[in-house]
């Protein structure tokens, strides 16, 4: 997808456009001839190779015919078909078609053989079969043998084993070393299993062992059994994770030392981690910004929450940063920044911070490329992102565009990525090119449940709900809807959900569409019934509501709604109040709502942050008449940060 459009022009100011581009497109093609230098691909070819099948090796290259020649795309060829491991050498050559194309030519040379064997001696704890440790080493019978593969495989098999709490774990390559040979062996030695009996910390003064074990992912193990593997790796980790700790706090002299004590049975250790606090650093002057071409660094430094006098923070720090950041991305420019720290050894425990900037010049937005949706409509997600093409790039709302997609919730999480890109064939251009990859997920559910409630009694529960729904998308075959294609893709929201019980009877059907016609303007419509037996009444209800809202800016929205309800009150005893009595049998109500709501929720499934408010009044009218005011606010935050 490379554009989008979301607004209609008048028809006499279309059809003067039309026309003016007519005209344009005409003096163009008399005076501008095609540039000469863009070269096609016409072929792509693969040559040498008699063990590795030809579709194998395309299908990891990226060049492809009919694209313009790039000479930097294909040695990127080059060196992806090398790191393969598959092929001893890899060449490629470029030769001139007869139609003016170009032939793109990787001459390849197969390893001297095949795996035809291989074998793990001594392994008992790395896998139940063969296949769960070749996906360990990546090996596997058939492919071509790579003695550089095999040792790293030896490593690996190592570290696998160093991860599950034996360090003393060995392997030798005993085969398969040799380029002529055809069968892989290891000896590995597992060794014994090392386990953690106490992790402790010293030399803490700035929090106690407690508060700084819980920075560290190593532990003891629960009864001398369960957990407490002892990951040498892992240790290592946790020694730089709580130098950072600490340095983010202005201990920037810290270090960290891990001491190892064996207990006498030679199989579980003591872990200590000696912490050197040394001198909390204050900031000595307010930061000094650096490098700006286009604002004042007066300017730029009032945008720092880091002050004079107080305790240097790296939370401060990359606060500034990003403040600073955004503020060149609204003008369209793409500033890169670091952070200096200056220290003066008259001056103990004092630092000198500085922020320098390295700018780019104003860009705009080019084309808008989607990649990884199979079925979600591209429409779906350019209504996420608030850019468009020609616009001025403004660089913070890519974080914007990214949050919008995760809120979705129809793709992986951590899958979404949204970045400016240059044009590999024009670098210089002012126009960057919006990549947008994602990967979808599976955005269907069907869920069964049965419970047992003491005022409802016993109760089923049947939910069919689709986070991605297309209402136009019929299935064209069996297939197409087996395969989970049909009904899928538009973005909509369906759900379907059915509560039969003894005392409580529940149906609900709803259908919302957040981007009608892809305006601001949302729709949503559902229908229920709802039936429950008290022991003074039973109680029915059946009714309709209709939904229209408008987004009013990235948190704010407006809406009405119009609802269509009867109320069914029934099975009065006798000598019930006068209310009852009047309020017995069919009543009709028909109510309008109007709703503003802010929301500003990292996640709608799962917030960490930001809060939700709604604020509404309905007025209800029919054979009773009332209002409905309601204020509600939660507040999202997480107890440890």
């Amino acid at each position: 997808m490379q554009a989008k459009h979301r607004f209609n022009p008048p028809a006499l100011r279309c059809a003067g456009v039309l026309l003016g581009v007519l005209l344009c497109g005409i003096a163009c093609l008399a005076q501008s001839p095609a540039p000469a230098s863009r070269v096609f691909v016409g072929d792509v070819l693969v040559q040498g190779n008699r063990l590795v099948p030809t579709a194998q090796v395309t299908a990891q290259i990226k060049t492809r015919p009919g694209e313009i020649y790039d000479a930097d795309k294909v040695q990127e060829d080059c060196r992806i078909l090398s790191a393969t491991r598959q092929f001893a050498k890899v060449d490629v050559d470029v030769k001139a078609a007869a139609d003016g194309k170009i032939t793109v030519i990787f001459a390849v040379q197969d390893q001297a053989n095949l795996v035809q064997h291989i074998t793990y001696n001594g392994a008992k704890h790395l896998g139940r079969t063969d296949d769960e440790i070749n996906a360990i080493t990546g090996l596997r019978i058939g492919m071509p043998l790579d003695p550089v593969t095999n040792k790293l495989a030896c490593k690996a098999l190592i570290a696998k084993l160093n991860e599950d709490g034996r360090p003393f774990a060995s392997c030798e390559l005993v085969r398969g070393d040799k380029a002529g040979d055809t069968e892989v062996v290891f000896n590995i030695g597992e060794g014994p299993q090392v386990k953690i009996s106490s992790v402790s910390f010293t030399g803490c003064t700035f929090e106690p062992g407690s508060v700084i074990g819980t920075h560290v992912q190593s532990s003891r193990a629960i009864l001398g059994v369960l957990g407490g593997k002892l990951n040498t790796a892992m240790v290592e980790e946790d020694v730089a994770k709580l130098e950072d700790y600490y340095k983010s706090f202005g201990y920037l002299d810290v270090h960290v030392k891990r001491e190892l004590q064996w207990n006498d049975d030679g199989l579980s250790v003591a872990l200590i981690f000696h912490v050197q606090e040394g001198l909390r650093y204050q900031v000595k002057d307010k930061p000094h910004v650096s490098g700006s071409r286009s604002f004042p660094p007066e300017q730029l430094e009032q945008l720092a929450s880091l002050q004079p006098g107080k305790y240097y923070s790296q939370l401060d720090v990359d606060k500034d940063l990003s403040r600073i950041k955004d503020y060149f991305g609204a003008t369209g420019r793409e500033a890169r920044t670091q952070v200096t720290r200056l220290f003066d050894k008259n001056a103990p425990g004092v630092c000198v911070v500085q922020y320098e900037v390295v700018e780019r010049p104003p860009a705009r937005v080019g084309q808008i490329i989607i990649d990884g949706n199979i079925r979600t409509r591209d429409h779906v997600i350019l209504n996420q992102v608030p850019e468009f093409p020609g616009q001025l790039l403004t660089f913070p709302d890519l974080r914007v565009a990214k949050r919008n997609l995760e809120r979705l919730g129809i793709f992986k999480p951590g899958s979404v990525e949204v970045t400016a890109q240059d044009d590999p064939n024009n670098p210089d251009s002012e126009y960057k090119n919006l990549l947008v990859k994602l990967e979808e997920d599976n955005t269907g559910s069907l869920l069964f449940g049965v419970g047992v409630n003491s005022d409802a009694g016993l109760m089923g529960s049947i939910v069919l709900n689709e986070k991605n729904f297309d209402i136009s998308r019929f299935p064209t075959s069996f297939d197409d809807l087996l395969s989970g294609n049909a009904f899928r893709g538009a973005g909509q929201e369906f759900r379907l959900e059915a509560v039969p019980g003894i005392f409580l009877q529940r149906y609900t059907a709803s259908f919302r569409e957040p981007f009608l016609f892809d305006s601001p303007y949302s729709l949503g419509v559902s229908g229920y019934y709802y039936d429950q037996m008290f022991n003074e009444d039973t109680e029915s209800r059946l009714g309709a509501r209709f939904t229209l809202a408008r987004k009013l800016g990235p948190y704010w929205t407006a809406s009405t709604s119009l609802r269509l309800e009867n109320v069914g009150i029934n099975a009065l005893p006798l000598g019930a109040p006068i209310d009852y009595q009047n309020a017995q049998g069919n009543n009709f109500l028909l109510g309008l709502r109007a709703a503003a709501t802010y929301d500003d929720r990292d996640s709608v499934l799962r917030a960490t942050e930001g809060g939700l408010l709604d604020i509404s009044a309905e007025g209800v009218t029919g054979d009773h008449s009332f209002p409905l005011l309601n204020v509600d606010y939660n507040k999202y935050f997480t107890t440890i940060q």
